[in-house]
């Protein structure tokens, strides 16, 4: 049986650019608790989408960048009007950021909210204050929405080594493998789902993709496969798990050069056994044991469903 995993990727060519969402605005509304942006922040309340109006009053948001070079921030505030205030960059003095703004020891660049804005800056440490003042529409419009981002922040001072972590992913251009097993909608589970979907579409190059389950469903699970090509003029990557209702189920996501190969090995958390390979087709081959951890059964994911294809026991006599 598969594991059910749900989850999203946001991936950079030029460094990886995490994914971050908080989903209550009260948390970064003051400086003393800006958000760290390592490449990626998105700050959002829920949405109503019977909601006519949209929230009066929307708490100001801060965020803080460590800067390596010269570049810009993106700031994109969905349907907000406001203005937003850069601080820095942030001088030694041995004050805390927030004091050191408080008592205007700072730099300081301000302008309106108004769609997709990009602030220029020099390498240093800053503050960033988004100030939405209303927003208008409905729906998922009537939420606030913001997302900032720069390429040249950097949190790598402040992280933890994980040997588990992945590292930096930047494919070159050409052609590439989307591999991954779906679970979508019972109704559908004798024939082809139809709810979810891999999405790819990159910055600076106008190709984008959108993968549909195909195949046989095998044991509830179907698999999609695409090929993308990544022309050179991308800079970016978005593969995105899509479920157009209810809830969707996807696992052994692989994303791999064409020419290349790839198997995968699942071992058990507690015991350490291999209970599963995936090999280069992205079919698994399980194998169980019994309770001395002798392998018992070896079973092999087809095109015709699960099949056992080795079964074996021991039998001792005693007299």
């Amino acid at each position: 049986m598969k594991k059910m995993i749900i989850a999203v990727f946001l991936m950079a060519f030029q460094g990886v650019l995490l994914a971050q969402t908080q989903t209550d605005p009260s948390v970064h509304s003051t400086c003393a608790t800006a958000a760290k942006v390592c490449g990626v922040y998105q700050v959002y309340s829920a949405s109503k989408p019977n909601q006519v109006e949209c929230i009066p009053n929307l708490m100001p948001q801060y965020f803080k960048f460590k800067m390596l070079a010269p570049g810009n921030i993106d700031l994109n505030t969905n349907s907000h009007a406001g203005n937003y205030t850069l601080y820095g960059p942030l001088n030694s003095t041995g004050l805390t950021a927030c004091q050191q703004i408080s008592m205007g020891q700072v730099n300081q660049v301000s302008g309106s909210l108004s769609g997709a804005i990009s602030i220029a800056h020099i390498a240093g440490d800053y503050i960033l204050r988004v100030n939405p003042t209303s927003c208008s529409g409905t729906g998922e419009a009537y939420r606030m929405d913001i997302s900032v981002s720069s390429r040249q922040s950097n949190c790598k001072d402040e992280q933890v080594t994980c040997k588990d972590c992945i590292g930096s992913f930047s494919p070159e251009p050409g052609q590439y493998l989307v591999s991954a097993w779906v679970k979508g909608e019972a109704q559908h589970k004798n024939t082809s789902y139809v709810n979810p979907s891999i999405g790819v579409t990159f910055s600076g190059a106008a190709n984008t993709y959108d993968f549909q389950p195909s195949g046989l469903i095998i044991d509830e699970w179907q698999r999609i496969d695409g090929v993308v090509t990544i022309l050179p003029g991308a800079t970016e990557i978005n593969i995105a798990l899509k479920c157009a209702a209810g809830k969707c189920f996807f696992d052994d996501i692989r994303f791999i050069p064409m020419d290349g190969s790839m198997i995968s090995y699942v071992y058990d958390p507690v015991n350490l056994r291999l209970v599963a390979q995936l090999d280069e087709r992205n079919f698994a081959t399980f194998y169980e044991y019994d309770e001395q951890g002798k392998l018992i059964r070896t079973k092999k994911e087809t095109e015709r469903g699960i099949m056992t294809i080795q079964e074996s026991r021991d039998n001792i006599y005693n007299k």
